[in-house]
């Protein structure tokens, strides 16, 4: 359970997730003083600030970039309640790579007996 950034109210299921900010739906996110905000930015600026992020040193190792956003997907299962969930990360191609495969082992791990998935992988096999 979260509560909304914008209004405050309780979050039991679902919501808009935004960076690091929760909403209780997209209605309130567009009316974020922050997302707001964001509009007022010349386009000319905002691709300026893009391409030097972009040209820059990775976040998280220092490394080289290029950087760009990377998306790593994971399942977690405990017999009937099964978690799906995505994260984005701003960093290097390596560290992308390394997030995703540690998602993917997480995965692995946890991820591939909830019901009803479970039994019908085991029904394939």
């Amino acid at each position: 359970m979260g509560k909304c950034a914008h209004c405050g109210s309780v979050i039991a299921f679902g919501g808009v997730r935004e960076e690091q900010s929760l909403f209780c739906g997209k209605g309130c996110r567009d009316k974020s003083p922050l997302t707001a905000a964001a509009g007022q930015l010349p386009d000319g600026f905002v691709r300026e600030q893009a391409a030097k992020v972009h040209a820059g040193a990775c976040p998280k190792c220092q490394g080289r970039g290029p950087v760009d956003l990377h998306t790593s997907y994971s399942v977690w299962s405990a017999v009937v309640l099964t978690r799906w969930s995505h994260r984005t990360e701003m960093c290097c191609r390596s560290c992308g790579r390394k997030a995703q495969l540690r998602a993917a082992g997480f995965s692995a791990v946890m991820g591939w007996w909830g019901f009803p998935w479970a039994f019908s992988l085991l029904r394939r096999n």
